[in-house]
This record gives C-alpha cells, structure tokens and sequence, in this order.
C-alpha cells in the first residue's frame, strides 16, 4: 500500500453569535454518476478568521462533516469519500467544515491556532453565527479528535459522534531522540500539506481525550464506530507505515516529497541494528489498546460498533478503491448513518 500517493491512505481530521458570513456565489454540481450533489460555499467569520464550509441545505438534526489532514471540506462530497455528506440533506441540516489553516479557511497568529482545542472552539463558534444548539458530528483523523474534544468540553453541543476509525494515537512519551526522528520523518508524508506538512500534523497529534488516562470519565454521547475489516488485530499505524517504507526505500529510486525524510530513510533501510531498535520501541510506546479499552469503557451502552462489510486488502489501485467506494461502502456508511440518525433526538 502507497502511503504517499494515495489520500485515502495518508494520514489523513466560539463565541460570536451574529459572525458575519459570506456566501460565494458558485453553486456547485457534483458527485458521482448515481446523483449530483449541490453545496453552496461560504465563508463565517469566527473567531478572528474566515472560515470556509460546504452548506447542503436540509432540514432537522444539523450534521457536521469535519475535515482531515488533507484537502478542505469537499473530501466529503467531490473526493476521497464522495457523495457521502449529500446522502442526507433530504432529513439533516448538513455543513462540511474546512480546518483553519487549510484551504479558504484563512489561519492568523501562527501555527498554534492549530491545535484540536481551537479547531474544536471554532466549530462552536460557527454553531453560533448559524443558530445551531446541537449537532451531530461526523469525523475521521484529525476530524474525530475535534469533535471528540467537543464532546469532553462542550457536551451540551454534541448530539452524537460518528466515528470513521479511532482517532490517531499519540505514542507513548520517550525522550528517545531516534524515535522523535522517525515520527517527524513519517509525517512529512502528508506530500499535499508541502513544507508544513509535519508541524501541521503533529501539533495535533499528541492530542489525548481525558477518559483515555482517567478511568472514572464516562461519554454519555450516543457514538458510532466504523472500522476496517481485521483492524482490531492489526499493529500500530507507524509500525505500519515503518515496514511499508523499509521495503520501497531499498528500492534504488526511492524518493519522497522531502528529500530530508527521503535520505533518512533510505539511511535507516541500510541500517539493520537501528531497523530493529526502532521496531521495538515502536511496539513498546505504542497506545492503541490503551485507547480502543478506554473508548470503550467511556462510551460503554452508548457506543455501536460496526465493521466493514469486505476487507480493503488487494486495492492497490484509485480505481480500484473507487469502485469499491461506490458500490459497496458508501451504500453501507449510508444506510448504518441513517439508522443512527434516526435515533438522535
């Protein structure tokens, strides 16, 4: 699986009551061949910046599409997960959020307006300026750290949480520096960001909900969670990633889009002894049972759990995972969202 070509597989995620907002005049037909999908862009002006959203129109319980790491808001309509947001404009209020920072929504103050606690502020300061008490949050990394963040600091906002995976898991902490060389190298791969690409990523990823650490905390937020077929027994996301890069560094074209991160890692695919120590301690840091026991524990009766209806293994092509999309999953996210949809009051 190519990390670095394919979005689909990259790392890949309030206070003004009257914030003025601008609508854009383009209207835009989209989708896939099955229906055209019809937004409005926008900009709302919260907290001191302009943030850009996609507005689907609809009526009943808002829906919220909150953005990944890569691209902007139309991820969930024009690619990556096309057409899914759309799906429910005929029974939900539906908005697709583009992060500050990224795409028309402008970031000022510098990069630690990055961070999930003000993402997460400026998606109640939209509420606000639009006249949403309460919605209903869909997300995947870091869009499931957001509203995840939300849920623990402003529950009386969240309706219910749709989860797309766990969100991404900080390793342990270590003051090794050959694995502080190795994360800062693994997430220069987010190529489309561009030179930021690492300082944008990690900012965000050292975000840990309350309840993973504290026992006592409880989620009392109707919550839905997608995962991949066989993910529970699958290793940590860098180890992951790790093994992929060792093998395709030995290639003698190897190259990247950071050409720092391209030499260290061709340097470590040389280096066996460093190969194995940073396999190790990437195993011993890593965090994902001690978040998967605490999501559960915290969301308890609260939480639905659904699996993938087909493994993901053997699409090593867009077309290939496209087709998949299309015919498969988006009929299956489609159908279990409406159903948890229908039991948020």
């Amino acid at each position: 699986m190519n990390i670095r070509n394919s979005k689909k597989y990259l790392v890949k995620a309030l206070v003004l009551p009257l914030a003025l907002q601008f609508a854009v005049a383009n209207i835009f037909a989209q989708g896939t061949d099955k229906q055209a999908a019809k937004y409005e862009e926008k900009l709302a002006r919260v907290n001191g910046i302009d943030l850009h959203y996609l507005d689907f129109g609809g009526n009943g319980t808002p829906l919220i599409f909150l953005q990944s790491f890569h691209g902007d808001a139309r991820e969930w309509v024009d690619y990556d997960f096309v057409g899914l947001a759309p799906s429910f404009a005929d029974k939900n209020r539906v908005l697709a959020v583009t992060r500050r920072g990224w795409g028309k929504s402008k970031e000022e103050g510098g990069a630690r307006n990055l961070d999930v606690a003000v993402n997460g502020e400026d998606i109640v300061s939209l509420m606000n300026s639009l006249g949403l008490q309460k919605a209903v949050f869909l997300g995947r990394i870091p869009g499931n750290m957001d509203m995840t963040w939300l849920a623990e600091h402003h529950p009386e906002r969240v309706a219910g949480l749709i989860y797309l995976g766990l969100p991404d898991i900080p390793l342990r902490d270590t003051t090794d520096q050959d694995i502080k060389k190795l994360d800062n190298a693994l997430y220069t791969l987010a190529c489309d960001l561009g030179p930021d690409s690492a300082t944008k990523t990690q900012l965000r990823v050292d975000y840990v909900p309350h309840f993973i650490d504290d026992a006592a905390r409880r989620m009392n937020t109707p919550a839905l969670l997608f995962q991949m077929v066989g993910e529970t027994e699958r290793p940590s996301r860098r180890l992951g990633w790790f093994g992929g890069l060792m093998e395709e560094a030995k290639d003698p074209n190897f190259k990247i889009c950071d050409a720092g991160a391209t030499e260290y890692f061709i340097a470590v695919a040389k280096n066996a002894e460093l190969q194995k120590k940073l396999r190790e301690e990437l195993i011993r840091l890593d965090r994902t049972m001690d978040y998967r026991n605490g999501f559960n524990r915290a969301f308890g009766s609260n939480l639905k759990i659904v699996t993938e209806p087909r493994s993901r293994a053997g699409l090593t092509s867009e077309e290939q995972f496209t087709k998949f999309w299309s015919d498969i999953l988006l009929p299956f996210y489609v159908g279990e969202i409406r159903a948890f949809l229908a039991k948020i009051k």
